[in-house]
C-alpha cells in the first residue's frame, strides 16, 4: 500500500472509540458486544451464547471501512472473520432511539439484523437477487489467528 493510503488508513482507526459508543447508548442499549478481539461473527456467536437466543443478520447492513475491505481483499481474508477494532454490537428494543444517540456522538451505525426465538444464528445475504440463508456454525481459529474462537458458516 502506499504511505498515504497507510496514513490514513492509521487515522480511521485511531478515531474509533468503543467507550463513546457504549456510554452513548448507555440507558438504551440491554446489550453490547465489542467485536475488537473476536470479529463480528465472534461477537454475533457470543451474543447469541450469552443471551441464551439466535439471531437473524444482514450481512449487507453491516458497515465496514473501505479500508479494511481492502485490506482484506489484498490478504483474501474474511472481514467477518478478524478482529474488528472500534466496532460494537448492541441490543436494544429501542433502536431508532439509539440510532439517534450513536449519530449525535458521530458514530456511524445502523440495524443490522433481529434477535429470534429458539438458538438459530441465521446470516442472510443476496447472491445474484436470490436471498440466501446460512447459519453460523461453533467457533473455529480466526483467519489471522489471533484469538482461538473464530467462526464460520455453514
Amino acid at each position: 500500500f502506499a504511505k498515504f493510503y497507510l496514513k490514513q488508513t492509521e487515522e480511521v482507526f485511531s478515531e474509533l472509540s468503543v467507550a463513546d459508543a457504549v456510554k452513548a447508548a448507555d440507558g438504551i442499549s440491554i446489550y453490547a458486544k465489542a467485536a475488537s478481539s473476536t470479529g463480528i461473527f465472534g461477537a454475533l456467536w457470543d451474543i447469541s451464547e450469552d443471551l441464551r437466543i439466535g439471531f437473524q443478520v444482514s450481512l449487507e447492513d453491516i458497515l465496514f471501512h473501505q479500508e479494511t475491505i481492502e485490506c482484506c481483499e489484498v490478504y483474501d481474508k474474511n472481514p467477518y472473520l478478524i478482529s474488528s477494532v472500534g466496532t460494537v454490537l448492541f441490543v436494544t428494543d429501542r433502536p431508532e432511539e439509539l440510532i439517534g444517540k450513536l449519530s449525535e456522538s458521530s458514530e456511524e451505525c445502523r440495524v443490522i439484523g433481529h434477535l429470534e426465538k429458539g438458538n438459530e444464528k441465521k446470516i442472510i445475504s443476496y447472491v445474484d437477487g436470490e436471498q440466501e440463508v446460512r447459519h453460523l456454525d461453533s467457533p473455529r481459529n480466526d483467519e489471522l489467528g489471533e484469538f482461538t474462537g473464530g467462526y464460520r458458516l455453514s
